[in-house]
């Protein structure tokens, strides 16, 4: 799901939200875009800290946005009416 908006919404200000974006590509075009990236990779955001943990360990939207090494860790089901 995509929602771009200009409202309200929970946790957020006035003004234009992106509340989630994923890639929508060809198999061959994702292809390409990844080995361009390999080839020319942008230099790092973060070397340490909270932010470099977030960004090589927190994972995408559609897998939850949880810490990858934490992901079934604890044993416990969250359901959806604990949030």
């Amino acid at each position: 799901m995509v929602r771009i908006s200009d409202a309200r919404m929970s946790a957020t200000a006035f003004g234009a939200v992106i509340l989630h974006v994923s890639p929508e590509a060809s198999d061959a075009e994702m292809e390409a875009r990844l080995a361009f990236w390999r080839a020319n990779p942008p230099p790092p955001v973060a070397t340490r800290s909270y932010a470099k943990l977030y960004i090589d360990r927190v994972l995408q939207a559609d897998k939850g946005c949880d810490l990858g090494f934490l992901v079934g860790a604890s044993g416990s089901v969250v359901t959806c009416e604990s949030h």
